[in-house]
């Protein structure tokens, strides 16, 4: 709830949606006064959730890919995809040479579970084929206790205009 009430403050937006399974009562009270959030409770990778969520500018996706079985990442990148002009993703990315499946392990003693090490290649080559372009990328953006097979990365993909 804090990077859309930091959003929701600095920028004039019509008009925007917090997709998640859990939105607790603190976040709920955080964002209330804010007119132009609309919560939508809900597994995002959920194809009836997702169509509750109209065209929009910008989708952000922080520490959701890398934790996608089935759907897979790239099925529910493709399909936040289709309704964006801006995809915003941060989480920890693979340093291997390409991604892969990994085994569910627990990080940090908590239950969320990494299905996926991704590549900075691999993402953004799949956002390419999307048709969406690298703008910016930054490295280790905040993300504490990592280790050498993965840096926390962040990336903004814009859609391509047509005919470019």
């Amino acid at each position: 709830g804090g990077y859309v009430s930091y959003l929701l403050e600095r920028f004039p937006l019509e008009a925007a949606r917090l997709v998640d399974v859990n939105i607790p009562t603190h976040t709920e009270a955080l964002l209330s006064h804010h007119g132009n959030l609309t919560l939508v409770r809900g597994d995002c990778t959920s194809p009836a959730v997702r169509h509750q969520v109209p065209p929009v500018d910008v989708v952000i996706l922080f520490d959701l890919l890398l934790h996608q079985g089935q759907p897979s990442w790239k099925q529910v990148l493709a399909s936040w995809a289709s309704t964006a002009n801006y995809l915003v993703i941060h989480q920890p990315q693979f340093n291997g040479l390409k991604s892969k499946r990994l085994q569910p392990r627990s990080r940090w003693g908590d239950t969320r579970h990494w299905q996926w090490g991704i590549t900075d290649r691999d993402l953004i080559g799949y956002a390419s084929s999307l048709g969406f372009q690298l703008v910016h990328r930054s490295g280790d953006i905040g993300m504490a206790d990592t280790d050498s097979e993965f840096q926390p990365r962040g990336f903004v993909f814009a859609r391509r205009k047509k005919g470019l």
